[in-house]
């Protein structure tokens, strides 16, 4: 990721379910547009959880998700996205912030993590 140029050059990444675009989001702080094709389901069962796969629950926070039958309107779509990119900055920092810790401080936390976990277990 941080080897191909393009990705941090691109001002818009447009995907599908690609996993590529959190990434793409964190590490740009630029939307993605989301294309609504049919999910690539490997669980079956998993609308009885009580719980939104991160996956899906992203898409409208990093961006903007359309359905198929919406790809005419994309140019809007994009301009849209591109105008309000200080909002979508902000958004996806903080959303950033709520799905990961201790970012630039993990080692040391894990560190401290296992060290408190050898303590307590040695007691």
């Amino acid at each position: 990721f941080t080897a191909n140029r393009s990705v941090y050059s691109a001002d818009l990444l447009i995907t599908d379910w690609s996993g590529i675009a959190p990434e793409y989001c964190f590490a740009t702080k630029r939307p993605a547009l989301f294309v609504n094709t049919k999910i690539k389901c490997l669980n079956p069962n998993w609308e009885k959880i009580d719980c939104t796969p991160v996956e899906i629950e992203l898409r409208n926070k990093l961006g903007r998700a359309v359905d198929k039958e919406e790809l005419a309107e994309c140019d809007a779509i994009v301009k849209d996205l591109f105008a309000r990119a200080d909002e979508y900055e902000q958004i996806i920092d903080e959303t950033l912030h709520d799905h990961l810790y201790n970012i630039g401080t993990a080692a040391e936390a894990g560190a401290d993590y296992i060290l408190q976990s050898l303590v307590a277990k040695k007691k």
